[in-house]
Protein backbone atom coordinates (compact mmCIF):
# COMPACT_ATOMS: atom_id res chain seq x y z
CA UNK A 1 0.00 0.00 0.00
CA UNK A 2 1.31 3.43 -0.93
CA UNK A 3 -0.02 6.65 0.60
CA UNK A 4 0.94 10.23 -0.23
CA UNK A 5 0.44 13.11 2.18
CA UNK A 6 1.03 16.81 1.79
CA UNK A 7 2.56 18.41 4.89
CA UNK A 8 2.90 22.07 5.79
CA UNK A 9 4.94 23.12 8.84
CA UNK A 10 5.28 26.68 10.18
CA UNK A 11 8.70 28.34 10.44
CA UNK A 12 9.45 30.22 13.66
CA UNK A 13 10.48 33.18 11.47
CA UNK A 14 9.83 33.67 7.77
CA UNK A 15 12.37 31.92 5.51
CA UNK A 16 13.73 34.55 3.13
CA UNK A 17 14.96 33.88 -0.40
CA UNK A 18 16.02 36.29 -3.10
CA UNK A 19 12.48 36.43 -4.48
CA UNK A 20 10.10 35.97 -1.55
CA UNK A 21 9.51 35.15 2.12
CA UNK A 22 8.03 31.78 3.14
CA UNK A 23 6.18 31.20 6.41
CA UNK A 24 5.74 27.44 5.97
CA UNK A 25 7.78 24.45 4.79
CA UNK A 26 5.84 22.19 2.45
CA UNK A 27 6.57 18.70 1.21
CA UNK A 28 5.06 15.37 0.22
CA UNK A 29 5.35 12.48 2.66
CA UNK A 30 5.65 9.06 0.99
CA UNK A 31 4.40 6.11 3.06
CA UNK A 32 4.75 2.50 1.89
CA UNK A 33 3.42 -0.48 3.86
CA UNK A 34 4.67 -4.01 3.21
CA UNK A 35 4.43 -7.16 5.37
CA UNK A 36 3.30 -5.13 8.40
CA UNK A 37 6.30 -2.82 8.10
CA UNK A 38 6.01 0.93 7.45
CA UNK A 39 8.58 2.80 5.35
CA UNK A 40 8.56 6.60 5.13
CA UNK A 41 10.44 9.20 3.11
CA UNK A 42 9.65 12.62 1.70
CA UNK A 43 10.02 14.76 -1.42
CA UNK A 44 10.19 18.45 -0.56
CA UNK A 45 11.70 20.99 -2.98
CA UNK A 46 12.96 24.17 -1.32
CA UNK A 47 11.79 27.41 -2.98
CA UNK A 48 14.74 29.47 -4.16
CA UNK A 49 17.07 26.44 -4.27
CA UNK A 50 15.25 23.60 -6.05
CA UNK A 51 14.52 23.77 -9.76
CA UNK A 52 11.12 22.09 -9.40
CA UNK A 53 8.12 23.45 -7.48
CA UNK A 54 6.04 21.80 -4.81
CA UNK A 55 3.15 21.66 -7.29
CA UNK A 56 5.34 19.83 -9.83
CA UNK A 57 6.30 17.24 -7.22
CA UNK A 58 2.80 16.67 -5.90
CA UNK A 59 1.30 16.23 -9.37
CA UNK A 60 4.06 13.92 -10.65
CA UNK A 61 3.77 11.66 -7.61
CA UNK A 62 -0.02 11.50 -7.93
CA UNK A 63 0.18 10.81 -11.68
CA UNK A 64 2.77 8.04 -11.20
CA UNK A 65 1.39 6.50 -8.02
CA UNK A 66 0.43 3.24 -9.77
CA UNK A 67 3.88 2.93 -11.35
CA UNK A 68 5.58 3.55 -7.99
CA UNK A 69 3.46 0.87 -6.28
CA UNK A 70 4.35 -1.69 -8.96
CA UNK A 71 8.04 -0.76 -8.69
CA UNK A 72 8.16 -1.06 -4.90
CA UNK A 73 6.27 -4.38 -4.93
CA UNK A 74 8.69 -5.86 -7.45
CA UNK A 75 12.04 -7.52 -6.83
CA UNK A 76 14.03 -4.39 -7.64
CA UNK A 77 17.80 -4.22 -7.35
CA UNK A 78 20.41 -1.50 -6.83
CA UNK A 79 20.57 -1.15 -10.62
CA UNK A 80 16.80 -0.56 -10.75
CA UNK A 81 17.16 2.18 -8.11
CA UNK A 82 19.93 3.71 -10.21
CA UNK A 83 17.61 3.55 -13.24
CA UNK A 84 14.87 5.59 -11.52
CA UNK A 85 16.57 8.56 -13.19
CA UNK A 86 15.41 7.21 -16.56
CA UNK A 87 11.71 7.50 -15.69
CA UNK A 88 11.05 10.89 -17.23
CA UNK A 89 7.76 11.44 -15.37
CA UNK A 90 9.59 11.15 -12.03
CA UNK A 91 12.82 12.88 -13.00
CA UNK A 92 12.62 15.73 -10.49
CA UNK A 93 15.48 15.88 -7.95
CA UNK A 94 13.38 15.92 -4.78
CA UNK A 95 11.25 12.98 -6.04
CA UNK A 96 14.38 11.01 -6.96
CA UNK A 97 15.82 11.77 -3.53
CA UNK A 98 12.70 10.57 -1.72
CA UNK A 99 12.09 7.52 -3.91
CA UNK A 100 15.72 6.38 -3.94
CA UNK A 101 15.93 6.63 -0.14
CA UNK A 102 12.65 4.74 0.26
CA UNK A 103 13.76 2.04 -2.20
CA UNK A 104 17.15 1.63 -0.54
CA UNK A 105 15.45 1.23 2.85
CA UNK A 106 13.04 -1.40 1.49
CA UNK A 107 15.83 -3.29 -0.30
CA UNK A 108 17.98 -3.28 2.83
CA UNK A 109 15.11 -4.60 4.96
CA UNK A 110 14.32 -7.40 2.47
CA UNK A 111 17.99 -8.45 2.61
CA UNK A 112 18.12 -8.28 6.42
CA UNK A 113 20.54 -5.35 6.32
CA UNK A 114 20.58 -1.65 7.10
CA UNK A 115 20.79 1.03 4.43
CA UNK A 116 24.43 1.56 5.51
CA UNK A 117 25.36 -2.07 4.84
CA UNK A 118 24.21 -1.66 1.21
CA UNK A 119 27.15 0.76 0.91
CA UNK A 120 29.55 -1.42 2.92
CA UNK A 121 29.38 0.90 5.91
CA UNK A 122 28.36 0.50 9.54
CA UNK A 123 25.49 2.47 11.11
CA UNK A 124 26.93 5.68 12.63
CA UNK A 125 27.47 5.96 16.37
CA UNK A 126 27.18 9.74 16.09
CA UNK A 127 27.16 12.41 13.38
CA UNK A 128 29.13 15.60 13.92
CA UNK A 129 27.14 18.78 13.24
CA UNK A 130 27.71 22.53 13.23
CA UNK A 131 25.42 25.22 14.56
CA UNK A 132 24.22 28.15 12.47
CA UNK A 133 24.40 31.77 13.62
CA UNK A 134 21.99 34.01 11.74
CA UNK A 135 22.84 37.54 10.64
CA UNK A 136 21.83 40.08 13.28
CA UNK A 137 23.31 42.93 15.29
CA UNK A 138 26.78 42.29 16.71
CA UNK A 139 25.33 42.04 20.23
CA UNK A 140 22.68 39.51 19.13
CA UNK A 141 25.24 37.45 17.21
CA UNK A 142 27.54 37.44 20.25
CA UNK A 143 24.69 36.11 22.39
CA UNK A 144 23.86 33.44 19.79
CA UNK A 145 27.52 32.36 19.57
CA UNK A 146 27.91 32.12 23.35
CA UNK A 147 24.68 30.12 23.59
CA UNK A 148 25.91 27.68 20.92
CA UNK A 149 29.26 27.23 22.65
CA UNK A 150 27.51 26.47 25.95
CA UNK A 151 25.54 23.74 24.17
CA UNK A 152 28.79 22.11 23.09
CA UNK A 153 29.05 23.13 19.43
CA UNK A 154 32.66 23.37 18.24
CA UNK A 155 32.07 24.67 14.70
CA UNK A 156 29.80 27.63 14.04
CA UNK A 157 28.54 28.62 10.62
CA UNK A 158 28.14 32.40 10.61
CA UNK A 159 25.92 34.18 8.09
CA UNK A 160 28.23 36.95 6.86
CA UNK A 161 26.67 39.20 4.21
CA UNK A 162 28.51 42.25 2.91
CA UNK A 163 29.54 44.54 4.61
CA UNK A 164 31.11 42.64 7.51
CA UNK A 165 31.28 45.73 9.77
CA UNK A 166 32.46 44.53 13.22
CA UNK A 167 32.20 40.80 12.55
CA UNK A 168 35.97 40.21 12.41
CA UNK A 169 36.42 41.95 15.79
CA UNK A 170 33.62 39.88 17.32
CA UNK A 171 35.08 36.60 16.09
CA UNK A 172 38.52 37.65 17.29
CA UNK A 173 37.20 38.25 20.82
CA UNK A 174 35.41 34.87 20.77
CA UNK A 175 38.63 33.18 19.69
CA UNK A 176 40.53 34.62 22.67
CA UNK A 177 38.04 33.12 25.14
CA UNK A 178 37.43 29.89 23.21
CA UNK A 179 40.53 28.87 21.21
CA UNK A 180 38.99 25.48 20.34
CA UNK A 181 36.10 27.02 18.35
CA UNK A 182 36.18 27.21 14.54
CA UNK A 183 34.07 29.34 12.22
CA UNK A 184 32.61 28.89 8.78
CA UNK A 185 31.58 32.12 7.08
CA UNK A 186 28.68 32.02 4.62
CA UNK A 187 28.68 35.10 2.40
CA UNK A 188 25.82 33.87 0.18
CA UNK A 189 27.69 35.36 -2.83
CA UNK A 190 27.38 38.89 -1.42
CA UNK A 191 31.02 40.00 -1.22
CA UNK A 192 32.05 42.26 -4.15
CA UNK A 193 34.88 40.65 -6.14
CA UNK A 194 36.76 43.95 -6.08
CA UNK A 195 36.87 43.84 -2.25
CA UNK A 196 37.74 40.18 -1.75
CA UNK A 197 41.44 40.76 -1.13
CA UNK A 198 40.72 43.39 1.53
CA UNK A 199 38.06 41.24 3.25
CA UNK A 200 40.33 38.18 3.29
CA UNK A 201 43.00 40.37 4.88
CA UNK A 202 40.63 41.38 7.70
CA UNK A 203 39.90 37.73 8.48
CA UNK A 204 43.36 36.24 7.98
CA UNK A 205 44.21 35.69 11.67
CA UNK A 206 40.90 34.04 12.57
CA UNK A 207 40.27 30.25 12.94
CA UNK A 208 38.12 29.95 9.83
CA UNK A 209 37.50 26.45 8.51
CA UNK A 210 36.23 27.71 5.15
CA UNK A 211 34.42 30.54 3.44
CA UNK A 212 31.23 29.57 1.66
CA UNK A 213 30.21 31.20 -1.64
CA UNK A 214 32.13 34.46 -1.10
CA UNK A 215 30.97 36.08 -4.37
CA UNK A 216 28.70 35.43 -7.31
CA UNK A 217 30.22 33.33 -10.09
CA UNK A 218 28.74 32.54 -13.48
CA UNK A 219 31.07 29.68 -14.35
CA UNK A 220 32.75 27.25 -11.98
CA UNK A 221 36.09 28.16 -13.52
CA UNK A 222 35.83 31.61 -11.91
CA UNK A 223 36.26 30.07 -8.46
CA UNK A 224 39.89 29.23 -9.21
CA UNK A 225 40.94 32.89 -9.04
CA UNK A 226 38.99 33.36 -5.77
CA UNK A 227 40.68 30.31 -4.25
CA UNK A 228 44.13 31.62 -5.17
CA UNK A 229 43.35 34.93 -3.46
CA UNK A 230 41.97 33.40 -0.25
CA UNK A 231 44.05 32.30 2.75
CA UNK A 232 41.20 29.89 3.63
CA UNK A 233 39.55 26.98 1.78
CA UNK A 234 36.58 28.01 -0.35
CA UNK A 235 33.28 26.11 -0.22
CA UNK A 236 30.56 25.92 -2.87
CA UNK A 237 26.90 25.43 -1.96
CA UNK A 238 24.27 27.06 -4.16
CA UNK A 239 26.68 26.83 -7.12
CA UNK A 240 26.31 23.01 -6.91
CA UNK A 241 22.70 22.69 -8.03
CA UNK A 242 22.92 19.69 -10.39
CA UNK A 243 24.78 16.38 -10.49
CA UNK A 244 26.70 17.65 -13.53
CA UNK A 245 27.89 20.74 -11.62
CA UNK A 246 28.90 18.47 -8.72
CA UNK A 247 30.81 16.23 -11.11
CA UNK A 248 32.63 19.18 -12.70
CA UNK A 249 33.63 20.62 -9.32
CA UNK A 250 34.87 17.22 -8.14
CA UNK A 251 36.86 16.66 -11.32
CA UNK A 252 38.50 20.07 -11.62
CA UNK A 253 38.81 21.42 -8.07
CA UNK A 254 39.90 18.73 -5.59
CA UNK A 255 40.66 21.25 -2.84
CA UNK A 256 37.24 22.87 -2.75
CA UNK A 257 34.84 22.07 0.08
CA UNK A 258 31.57 21.00 -1.52
CA UNK A 259 28.25 21.45 0.26
CA UNK A 260 25.83 18.72 -0.85
CA UNK A 261 22.06 19.03 -0.44
CA UNK A 262 20.58 15.61 -1.35
CA UNK A 263 17.05 17.02 -1.78
CA UNK A 264 18.38 19.45 -4.42
CA UNK A 265 20.61 16.95 -6.28
CA UNK A 266 18.36 13.87 -6.50
CA UNK A 267 19.05 10.12 -6.48
CA UNK A 268 21.13 9.26 -3.42
CA UNK A 269 22.75 6.30 -5.16
CA UNK A 270 23.86 8.55 -8.03
CA UNK A 271 25.19 11.18 -5.62
CA UNK A 272 27.18 8.51 -3.76
CA UNK A 273 28.62 7.05 -6.94
CA UNK A 274 29.48 10.46 -8.39
CA UNK A 275 31.43 11.50 -5.29
CA UNK A 276 33.06 8.06 -4.95
CA UNK A 277 34.40 8.37 -8.49
CA UNK A 278 36.51 11.41 -7.59
CA UNK A 279 36.88 11.41 -3.78
CA UNK A 280 36.69 7.86 -2.51
CA UNK A 281 37.56 9.10 1.00
CA UNK A 282 34.73 11.70 0.82
CA UNK A 283 37.15 14.38 2.05
CA UNK A 284 35.79 17.93 2.12
CA UNK A 285 32.19 16.82 1.44
CA UNK A 286 29.72 18.51 3.81
CA UNK A 287 26.05 17.46 3.74
CA UNK A 288 23.23 19.82 4.70
CA UNK A 289 19.45 19.77 4.96
CA UNK A 290 17.03 21.91 3.00
CA UNK A 291 15.02 22.71 6.15
CA UNK A 292 12.80 19.64 5.68
CA UNK A 293 10.65 17.96 8.29
CA UNK A 294 12.29 15.54 10.68
CA UNK A 295 11.61 12.78 8.11
CA UNK A 296 13.70 14.57 5.48
CA UNK A 297 16.36 15.59 7.99
CA UNK A 298 16.72 11.96 9.02
CA UNK A 299 17.19 11.01 5.36
CA UNK A 300 19.82 13.74 5.07
CA UNK A 301 21.57 12.70 8.29
CA UNK A 302 21.92 9.08 7.23
CA UNK A 303 23.05 10.25 3.78
CA UNK A 304 25.71 12.37 5.52
CA UNK A 305 27.03 9.13 7.03
CA UNK A 306 27.25 7.63 3.55
CA UNK A 307 28.78 10.46 1.53
CA UNK A 308 30.03 13.07 4.01
CA UNK A 309 33.54 13.67 5.36
CA UNK A 310 33.53 11.83 8.72
CA UNK A 311 35.97 14.37 10.19
CA UNK A 312 33.84 17.41 9.31
CA UNK A 313 30.66 18.82 10.81
CA UNK A 314 27.46 18.66 8.76
CA UNK A 315 24.59 21.13 8.45
CA UNK A 316 21.84 19.10 10.10
CA UNK A 317 20.85 21.33 13.01
CA UNK A 318 17.87 23.03 11.37
CA UNK A 319 14.89 21.49 13.18
CA UNK A 320 14.77 24.40 15.63
CA UNK A 321 13.88 26.73 12.74
CA UNK A 322 10.43 25.09 12.59
CA UNK A 323 7.75 26.04 15.12
CA UNK A 324 6.49 22.45 15.08
CA UNK A 325 7.42 19.21 13.35
CA UNK A 326 6.10 15.81 12.33
CA UNK A 327 8.38 14.08 14.85
CA UNK A 328 10.57 15.22 17.77
CA UNK A 329 13.99 16.53 16.76
CA UNK A 330 17.24 14.53 16.94
CA UNK A 331 18.94 13.90 20.23
CA UNK A 332 21.83 16.38 20.05
CA UNK A 333 24.68 16.41 22.58
CA UNK A 334 28.01 18.26 22.42
CA UNK A 335 27.65 19.14 18.76
CA UNK A 336 26.67 15.72 17.47
CA UNK A 337 23.53 13.71 16.68
CA UNK A 338 23.22 10.71 18.95
CA UNK A 339 21.30 7.46 18.57
CA UNK A 340 20.19 7.77 14.94
CA UNK A 341 18.18 4.55 14.27
CA UNK A 342 19.93 1.83 12.26
CA UNK A 343 16.94 1.77 9.90
CA UNK A 344 15.84 5.44 9.92
CA UNK A 345 12.92 5.10 7.48
CA UNK A 346 11.25 2.12 9.15
CA UNK A 347 8.38 1.91 11.63
CA UNK A 348 8.08 5.61 12.49
CA UNK A 349 4.84 6.28 10.62
CA UNK A 350 2.61 5.61 13.64
CA UNK A 351 4.55 8.24 15.64
CA UNK A 352 4.04 11.06 13.13
CA UNK A 353 1.93 14.04 14.20
CA UNK A 354 -0.98 13.86 11.77
CA UNK A 355 -2.41 17.34 12.37
CA UNK A 356 -0.06 18.75 9.69
CA UNK A 357 -0.85 16.06 7.10
CA UNK A 358 -3.35 16.15 4.25
CA UNK A 359 -3.89 12.91 2.35
CA UNK A 360 -3.45 13.13 -1.41
CA UNK A 361 -5.26 11.10 -4.04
Amino acid sequence: MLQLFEYELPFRSAFKTGSSDFKNRKGVLIHYHENNIDFVSEASPLPGFSRETFGDVRQSLLDQKRWIVDFLRGNFTMQNIRDLNEVSELNLPSILCGLSYLSLSILAKRQGKTIYHLFDKKPPQEILINDVIGHASIREMKNQIQSSIKKGFKVLKIKAPHPLDELASLLGSIQKDHPDIYFRLDANQSWPPSELKEIFGQLEQLPIEYIEEPCKINELSEIEEVQQMSPFPIALDESIFTINRLKTALALYPNLVLIVKPMVLGNILEIHETISQFRSSFKRIVVTTTLESRIGRTMTASTASLIGDPQMRHGLHTGHLLADDLLPDFKIENGSIQNLPKNPAIDIFSQIKTSYLKKLG
